[in-house]
Formats: structure tokens, C-alpha cells, sequence
């Protein structure tokens, strides 16, 4: 990204294979305001993904 930026994203189980909790929804919520992109994926599909991981 230009000037040195870095862009973030995250990926946050769908809640069909999760409890949709407080904790998943302030993530979800708080997350862009961070500059963080959230992607919702079905959980089998999340496994292994860092919870924030810098996108080149």
C-alpha cells in the first residue's frame, strides 16, 4: 500500500458453526474502526488463520 500503510484483515467465523457471541460481534464491530477488514467464512475454512494478518 502506498505511503508505508499496511492493511489488516481478519477472518471471523459465520455464526451457523458458532455461538454468534458478545466477543465475535465487538471483533466484528471495533475491527474496522482499526483499519482491520473483517471477512466472515464458515469456521472450517478459519482454522489456522491469524487473528490479524498484515495483506500485501
Amino acid at each position: 500500500m502506498a505511503g508505508g500503510q499496511r492493511h489488516y484483515l481478519t477472518h471471523a467465523p459465520t455464526p451457523d458453526c458458532l455461538l454468534d457471541g458478545i466477543t465475535r460481534q465487538t471483533v466484528i464491530e471495533i475491527a474496522p474502526s482499526r483499519g482491520i477488514e473483517v471477512v466472515e467464512r464458515h469456521g472450517d475454512t478459519v482454522r489456522g488463520a491469524a487473528l490479524a494478518e498484515p495483506v500485501a
